[in-house]
């Protein structure tokens, strides 16, 4: 395509919120993890094989929001995974504090998008 130019830069920053399911569970096993740990709502507890919590997840996508996204040039698409656009939109939408509510809410927010 004339005028069409390939350029795209991978940011590591837009990483997926990593799932129990590379943890080597079963998925009866890996489905009672993720209610459990939802259920739950501790904030610094690690989630999934990066061990990552949900507080260091939430200030990742509020790091690209506040020093990444003004980086990209307008109509600029980006492709991630299914849970982080669902904080992505979250945060816009006005959920800015981290706590055990919003982090239950969340829950909630993303299990509609995806049920969509």
């Amino acid at each position: 395509m004339k005028g069409f130019e390939k350029k795209y830069d991978i940011c590591d920053i837009i990483s997926e919120f990593e799932r129990p399911k590379s943890l080597g569970m079963n998925k009866d096993k890996a489905n009672e993890y993720v209610e459990e740990y939802w259920s739950k709502s501790n904030l610094d507890a690690p989630y999934g094989s990066n061990n990552e919590s949900f507080k260091q997840f939430n200030n990742r996508v509020c790091s690209f929001i506040d020093n990444e996204l003004q980086n990209y040039p307008d109509k600029t698409i980006i492709f991630g995974h299914g849970t982080w656009f669902a904080m992505l939109c979250f945060k816009f939408l006005g959920y800015n504090k981290v706590n055990e509510y919003n982090m239950r809410k969340f829950r909630r927010f993303s299990d509609w998008i995806f049920s969509a």
